[in-house]
């Protein structure tokens, strides 16, 4: 038993140490370009930030960085794809709110939001303190530490060795798994798109012939329902559902 345990310590500390190693290369590029739009020069900024992007990084700070080059670029769509991008990691960013909210007061669709059950509400507001990431490494710490514990609780002496304490550290990184599979289903298992195309019309059918329900413009946030052809189902925010051309929008 003391043997597995032991190999359970040290697969857990190989898993946060290998999580918490840091990009050095990424955060020298990510400095150069935060002091490129400092000075104002956005094109420059973005190069850097778009490149980033592109080989693969994901970070809140990058994402929001490049939200915030498109807004001073007048860039409605792209603003607001990597302001909610960002959102995904970290919702409860209060920068990121006001600025979400100054660049959807770009966006031109004034249309009703339909409220949420309580219940869902509290659990995306408990999940999204943190990101799904960040609660899944406070779950490793948490179950390494109980592992650590359980494995030392009859042979050393004193508060943090006393028979329990391990349980609570069980269930706290139990809590904070489950919080990061939350986390991941609130913001993942839902797809989310942005509105692109200057302006769009919105189908009753995967059928241009359709009836029309409605026109929309660029950044609005739409939820994606189905996929057909080159057709997305698509519902807003007051629950209206239609059909447009996927051409129109970018998935988040």
């Amino acid at each position: 038993m003391k043997n597995i345990v032991k190999k359970i310590i040290l697969l857990y500390s190989c898993i946060v140490l290998s999580v918490l190693s840091v990009d050095a290369q990424f955060e020298n590029e990510m400095q150069a370009a935060n002091q490129l739009y400092k000075q104002n020069q956005f094109v420059e900024a973005y190069d850097i930030y778009n490149r980033l992007i592109r080989e693969g990084h994901y970070s809140f700070q990058l994402f929001f960085n490049l939200a915030s080059t498109y807004y001073q670029l007048d860039s409605v769509a792209p603003s607001i794809f990597y302001f909610e991008k960002a959102k995904q990691i970290n919702k409860s960013d209060a920068d990121l709110e006001h600025n979400l909210s100054l660049a959807y007061g770009r966006q031109q669709d004034d249309i009703d939001k339909f409220p949420e059950l309580f219940v869902v509400s509290f659990l995306k507001k408990i999940s999204g303190v943190f990101s799904s990431n960040l609660w899944l490494i406070i779950s490793l710490v948490a179950l390494w530490a109980a592992a650590i514990l359980f494995y030392f609780k009859n042979q050393k002496k004193g508060f943090l060795f006393e028979k329990q304490r391990w349980l609570w550290l069980l269930a706290f990184g139990v809590f904070s798994f489950l919080m990061a599979y939350l986390n991941n289903y609130y913001n993942y298992s839902t797809d989310y798109a942005i509105v692109y195309k200057a302006q769009t019309d919105i189908y009753k059918s995967a059928n241009i012939d359709s009836e029309n329900v409605l026109t929309v413009h660029e950044g609005l946030k739409l939820t994606v329902l189905d996929e057909v052809d080159d057709w997305m189902k698509v519902k807003m925010s007051d629950n209206t559902v239609g059909w447009l051309k996927k051409s129109a929008v970018r998935k988040i």
